[in-house]
């Protein structure tokens, strides 16, 4: 297993035109790929952020150092489909809100 630093960052658009099964499958590919990383406080760091007109409430970088920690808090994740996606000026502001 190569172990890498990185932060990764899971943008997941819940706007309300995206059909249920549709975000089921952005959330198994969110789960499928945090069980192939090394998730850990020196290696890989996940971050998550649901958007679509608001930021969902979510978790950044420091909020979960190990791999059962963040796929604990996945699971418990609230599904908020509702809204629109917001324009690509908007993903700045989103950032920048999980970011700091």
């Amino acid at each position: 297993m190569c172990r890498v630093k990185a932060d990764v960052i899971f943008l997941v658009d819940c706007a309300v035109g995206l059909a249920d099964d549709n975000f089921g499958i952005k959330q198994d590919l969110v789960f499928n790929m945090v069980h192939a990383l090394h998730v850990a406080e020196t290696n890989v760091r996940i971050a998550y952020l649901p958007y679509n007109t608001e930021v969902f409430e979510a978790f950044g970088f420091s909020h979960h150092r190990t791999k059962p920690a963040v796929l604990e808090q996945l699971g418990e994740a609230p599904v908020q489909q509702s809204g629109q996606t917001p324009k690509m000026s908007r993903h700045g502001c989103l950032l920048n809100s999980i970011l700091t």
